[in-house]
């Protein structure tokens, strides 16, 4: 009896590390995906998923000015105008010969940018304010558009 349970510990003991390991997994999983839908839902996040979505190279050509209209991460305004997320996707899309500078809303906009990126409230406000802006394309709450006469 005592050279079986010797046996058959080792099986034990791995089935409970897979066991083990596979709740890790799915739990770490789980939180993956609810940070990512909590980080969609915020606005200073879209802009990150939109510049990685890929819709900005499509639409637009290399070389073209392209002002992101960020209002920064509220939660580290001790920084200023904190966007560092979103700077990583401008830093890869600038690799890619895209020109792509990101602003805050309270700053006048440069000279005749080609092309505008705004998200959710930033949107809506910066067509109210230059109701001669024309959506390119969009994706979830955010937008491309062509600043007149780009």
């Amino acid at each position: 009896l005592s050279r079986r349970w010797h046996v058959s510990l080792p099986a034990l003991q791995c089935g409970v590390a897979v066991l083990g390991l596979a709740i890790v997994a799915r739990t770490n999983i789980a939180h993956a995906d609810y940070l990512v839908k909590d980080a969609a839902g915020k606005e200073a996040d879209q802009y990150s998923f939109f510049l990685r979505s890929g819709l900005l190279e499509r639409h637009t050509k290399p070389g073209e000015a392209v002002v992101v209209v960020h209002p920064g991460f509220p939660a580290l305004g001790y920084l200023g105008h904190y966007v560092a997320p979103t700077k990583f996707y401008a830093a890869r899309l600038h690799d890619r010969g895209h020109e792509v500078l990101i602003q805050p809303p309270s700053a006048a906009l440069p000279t005749a940018p080609r092309h505008v990126v705004a998200c959710s409230g930033t949107a809506r406000r910066m067509q109210s304010e230059h109701p001669t802006l024309r959506l390119v394309t969009a994706s979830g709450p955010c937008g491309l558009y062509r600043w007149p006469g780009g």
